[in-house]
């Protein structure tokens, strides 16, 4: 059992270290125009600065926790990136569902508040008719 946890904190530790690699290398790629061979000291300080930033955002950990969590699926989807797999595992995408669900809700109250709105008006109209052309008779009278 224990060796269980710690493999897990291993790997867990692991994807961490990838992901702040993936991080380093993709500020190198977005930051740096210069070859790789050329680094100068301007262009590491934009690579640390950019991922600091990642990790300042938490954009590390997010990523960290959803490999982690793909890892330990059970049964992969077929392309994680296409699925709804990383929107349900990110932090913020599990922030939106809430409120989208309680947008969701609030909008199939108001169709129906709506339609019974527009009943109601319907019926009133229809009321409205039924007296109005009395009422134009006793005025032109």
């Amino acid at each position: 059992m224990d060796f269980r946890k710690q493999r897990h904190a291993d790997m867990g530790t692991s994807l961490s270290i990838n992901v702040l690699t993936l991080g380093d290398s993709l500020s190198s790629e977005l930051v740096s125009t210069e070859p790789v061979l050329g680094y100068t000291q301007a262009s590491e300080s934009k690579r640390e600065q950019f991922r600091r930033y990642l990790e300042k955002a938490g954009v590390l950990d997010s990523l960290t926790s959803v490999l982690v969590a793909l890892y330990e699926e059970t049964e992969k989807p077929n392309n994680a990136l296409e699925s709804s797999f990383l929107k349900q595992h990110l932090g913020v995408a599990g922030q939106e569902s809430a409120d989208t669900e309680a947008l969701q809700q609030e909008l199939r109250d108001m169709r129906q508040r709506c339609e019974l709105l527009a009943e109601e008006n319907k019926d009133l109209k229809n009321r409205l008719q039924r007296y109005e052309p009395a009422q134009e008779d006793g005025a032109a009278e």
